[in-house]
């Protein structure tokens, strides 16, 4: 009997995604006919991989409720079917809930709005994950092998696609091959910054971190411990992390007194914390919704996306391309005032301001101006002297002070910054306590950079954006959106700013920090403020996007070199076309090579990004989420080829 044979790389989130779909539907597909299944996990922790697993450490949190992560397809999910059983299927929420019953464990108590701690939703994945193997193996006809193992290269030979891999893997020739390889990090020697910061470091004598993952092995207390002073570089959720497991992580305690947390440091800390980016900003607080809030686009909608393209993208190959500054942004903003609007004054008001928007959204259309500055001022315009003809003067909108919410006075020196940050901070707190639908602005940055971000992915998706305006797009309007949307919770942020004023995190360098290596030291300067600080060991804690010529890892690197791959472009009149680092995939998420498409390979997640935008993300209950829409495209397509394989 003819054995098809599958190679599943990676076994974090996705991983999990695709076994599940797999054991739900082999015993209706390619029935009597055998499946020989090899899952390969580089770290050895399946199911939640080194980002998503069980070891992380226990001070980083999850940005998403329990509630809001599930690990298997449910009835809300395109094409789905069959569906396993209810209780084979649970939520993060209900799976915590049934260990808590089973084990009376308190870490397992944990309410469906609670934001729990990030091992937690790793413990649920490993215990997913193990689950359908063993559904898997109880299914007449399949074999399961795990390996312990990292895939570096693949090759093809007469007998199908080899695997090599280090660890207990060896050599594996297979026939199809899923790649759900998951977030990594750039190669300090392939990437521009990492070669820089890698050898000021070197010449300075500090020690370098281009990664901080996995948190216990990257700073323990021999490289980051009493008397170092760390620089973290990136103030995301990454940053989040690094920060909690230096302060927290090493026996600091938070006291509730009447203005929010007290650190009480341990005596195990290192000396200092520098966290410096770009902004100067941490990533805002994630807002509580406190009642259910669906908002449909009034101004940013597919629609005005459409009609832009068609009046004034510029035609590059039959492709109608845009400007995210200058087409796309003005409705952004637009839609986040009206929005505001709305929520502070009330549904009516929120209805004649919307309405009054129309004909200036309307001219908009048909004229977007050749200044991204002047469109926003005059549809801002629009909505607050609407406003204003209704009500008393309220507090107006304001991009502005929304992305940059510290003026000048508050950078005049590093104390002055610390301050302000702190100020700002606590408000945004207290905003995100507040919540949704309940705070104006969080309602409008919610709804509006995470709600309609589906449009954006509309505009952008298969060179939507010209390469210039896709550059730009990346490097600067993503930062605002991971800004607004994906912030960690009022807890977490609550522990933040604790460890700002006791001072043991440094944030004085303010925006556009920099480093430089001065006197045989490496410093942290900062522009604005005046501040420098010399430190002893950097962290990179920025999130890289997927590159995968400056992966980290070998295995993209050889696929490149192989020619089974290759970079996505998008295309330049100019020549100077632009590559964002993902793969040149079709829609259904094999590689273009010479000659078409080879369907014995698949991507998916961040090795994607690229022509597409927003392939990664946990999976979400009764959504139709994408993870598992993608997991299913890829699912259909090895069932049919394992079928055509196999003489079904």
């Amino acid at each position: 009997m003819t054995v098809y044979r599958l190679a599943i790389v990676g076994a974090g989130p996705y991983g999990t995604y695709a076994l599940e779909r797999l054991a739900a539907t082999r015993p209706v597909r390619a029935a009597g006919r055998s499946l020989e299944i090899h899952v390969y996990e580089r770290t050895g922790e399946p199911g939640g991989g080194q980002v998503h697993g069980a070891g992380q450490a226990p001070t980083s949190y999850l940005n998403r409720t329990a509630g809001e992560l599930s690990f298997a397809a449910d009835d809300s999910v395109e094409g789905a079917y069959p569906l396993l059983p209810a209780h084979a299927r649970p939520t993060l929420h209900e799976w915590c809930r049934a260990e808590f019953a089973a084990t009376a464990d308190p870490r397992f108590a944990v309410a469906a709005d609670d934001y729990p701690r990030r091992y937690l939703h790793g413990l649920g994945l490993r215990a997913a994950f193990d689950r359908y193997v063993a559904l898997l193996r109880g299914t007449p006809g399949t074999v399961v092998h795990l390996h312990h193992a990292e895939v570096v290269d693949v090759a093809e030979t007469n007998e199908g696609l080899r695997l090599s891999s280090t660890g207990d893997g060896d050599q594996v020739t297979v026939d199809n091959v899923l790649f759900v390889t998951g977030h990594s990090y750039h190669d300090p020697t392939r990437a521009p910054v990492g070669r820089v910061w890698a050898s000021m470091a070197a010449q300075a004598g500090a020690t370098f971190r281009p990664s901080a993952y996995p948190l216990v092995e990257q700073l323990g207390a021999d490289v980051a411990g009493p008397g170092k002073t760390i620089g973290v570089a990136g103030t995301m959720l990454t940053g989040i992390d690094v920060i909690l497991h230096l302060t927290e992580g090493r026996g600091g305690t938070f006291t509730q007194v009447d203005d929010g947390l007290r650190y009480e440091p341990s005596g195990r800390e290192p000396a200092r914390v520098v966290a410096f980016s770009e902004s100067g900003l941490f990533a805002y607080t994630r807002a509580d919704r406190v009642a259910p809030s669906k908002h449909a686009g009034v101004f940013l909608t597919t629609e005005a996306v459409d009609r832009l393209r068609a009046r004034h993208g510029a035609d590059l190959n039959g492709r109608r391309q845009l400007d995210y500054a200058r087409h796309l942004f003005p409705l952004v903003v637009m839609e986040m005032a009206a929005l505001y609007y709305a929520t502070m004054l009330g549904p009516e008001i929120g209805a004649r301001v919307q309405e009054a928007g129309r004909p200036a959204w309307e001219h908009f259309l048909d004229d977007p101006g050749a200044s991204p500055d002047e469109a926003t001022a005059r549809l801002l315009a629009t909505i607050a002297g609407t406003v204003d003809t209704l009500v008393a003067p309220v507090d107006r909108f304001s991009w502005q002070s929304t992305i940059s919410p510290i003026t000048a006075d508050g950078s005049g020196s590093p104390d002055a910054y610390r301050s302000a940050l702190a100020e700002v901070m606590a408000a945004d707190i207290a905003a995100a306590r507040r919540g949704i639908p309940a705070d104006p602005a969080k309602t409008a940055a919610d709804s509006v950079w995470r709600g309609l971000r589906p449009v954006i992915v509309y505009a952008v998706n298969d060179a939507g954006l010209t390469a210039e305006s896709h550059r730009h797009f990346l490097s600067t309007w993503l930062r605002h959106h991971n800004r607004l949307a994906y912030g960690a919770a009022p807890e977490v942020m609550e522990k933040i700013l604790a460890v700002i004023r006791h001072g043991l995190v440094d944030v004085g360098a303010g925006p556009r920090a920099r480093l430089a290596a001065d006197g045989g030291r490496l410093v942290v300067t900062g522009p604005a403020t005046g501040y420098r600080q010399a430190i002893d060991v950097l962290v990179d804690a920025r999130v890289h996007h997927f590159d995968a010529a400056a992966d980290a890892a070998a295995l993209y690197p050889n696929l490149l070199r192989r020619g089974l791959v290759r970079q996505w472009r998008n295309p330049s009149r100019t020549g100077d076309d632009f590559v964002p680092g993902g793969l040149d995939l079709t829609d259904d998420f094999h590689p273009v090579r010479d000659g078409g498409a080879d369907r014995r390979l698949t991507f998916l997640g961040p090795s994607v990004e690229g022509r597409k935008f927003f392939q990664g993300g946990a999976m979400k209950p009764h959504a139709n989420h994408h993870a598992m829409r993608n997991v299913m495209t890829w699912l259909n397509d090895f069932w049919a080829d394992c079928e055509k394989a196999t003489g079904g």
